[in-house]
């Protein structure tokens, strides 16, 4: 049972033949299950992919499924402002692309290019925000490792289901890239870049969220941590629900008028980290959007004060 592009792992195959000698019965099977792999195995004309990712709204990053390829794969681009990378994904049991002729089709150099079979099964991830996605996603066991305690001992993902692994002995704080790859982690799943130890893991998937304008392009980042998985369809599922939630909000707010006279609330935007504040002080964000659409005044770039 099974669906073109489903996790090869979730592919069961019963094959009953009876009224066979045993010689037969083992012949039979045997081209029973060559038939019924091929019918499942990747094509090469664009549809290895059941489903793909549709973003609305994000644009520090990009989603493609080449048509018409011999070695089918996703190519994932991430837009940082200090130059491109990206990541080729193909599925797990096939042939990987040639790289040379992945960077010439995508104008993009090889050397910034990283690929990765797909399933992932370990992952790691750097801040608080990004562990929800994998929740949704059901995904959480993939989790192996996070950036390295700090000097206190506290670990740096402030997440209950995370704590709770660290606990039971299954995710290992990682204190650089080296440690990354003798825990074998496929992905790095990171809002900054650098992000372990001075460096940016070539396995790094940018979340730069920080760097979007818009709400709805921090929803399309559920979509990126769903094409590793081959979870398009729930990735896409979850980033809508929020995309109309959040459409609804704006309508919502919009119809209510502050009294007259009545100045906009000032608002600033800052967290708490290990007993530091730190504030966003800048109106081109989502953070800025959100603020906005419910009536305030972002305190940004001409806030001189401290939190």
């Amino acid at each position: 049972q099974g669906e073109v592009g489903a996790n090869p792992k979730r592919i069961n195959i019963i094959v009953l033949i009876p009224g066979l000698s045993q010689t037969m019965t083992r012949s039979a099977m045997s081209f029973a299950v060559a038939l019924a792999l091929c019918a499942f195995a990747p094509t090469a004309t664009g549809e290895t992919w059941a489903h793909k990712a549709k973003l609305a709204y994000a644009t520090r990053f990009s989603v493609e499924y080449p048509a018409n390829v011999e070695d089918p794969y996703k190519f994932v681009r991430f837009r940082q402002d200090t130059g491109d990378t990206a990541h080729v994904l193909y599925m797990t049991g096939t042939t990987q692309p040639d790289l040379a002729t992945v960077a010439t089709t995508h104008g993009i150099a090889q050397s910034q290019i990283t690929a990765i079979s797909v399933p992932v099964t370990k992952t790691a991830i750097t801040s608080t925000m990004i562990a929800p996605f994998l929740e949704v996603l059901g995904e959480t066991d993939t989790l192996t490792a996070t950036k390295g305690a700090d000097l206190t001992g506290r670990y740096r993902i402030a997440s209950a289901c995370v704590n709770k692994m660290y606990a039971e002995g299954k995710i290992t704080a990682a204190a650089d890239t080296a440690a990354l790859d003798t825990l074998g982690v496929d992905v790095v799943f990171s809002d900054t870049c650098p992000n372990w130890g001075g460096a940016c893991p070539a396995k790094s998937a940018i979340m730069s969220w920080e760097a979007e304008l818009t709400m709805g392009a921090y929803a399309d980042y559920i979509q990126l941590v769903s094409v590793y998985f081959n979870k398009e369809h729930e990735g896409l599922k979850h980033a809508e629900k929020i995309h109309s939630s959040w459409e609804c909000v704006k309508k919502t707010m919009a119809n209510k008028v502050l009294e007259s006279g009545v100045a906009k609330p000032k608002v600033l935007w800052a967290y708490n980290y290990f007993g530091t504040w730190y504030p966003t002080l800048t109106e081109d964000t989502y953070k800025g959007e959100v603020t906005t659409a419910a009536g305030g005044l972002m305190m940004g770039k001409g806030f001189l004060g401290s939190a």
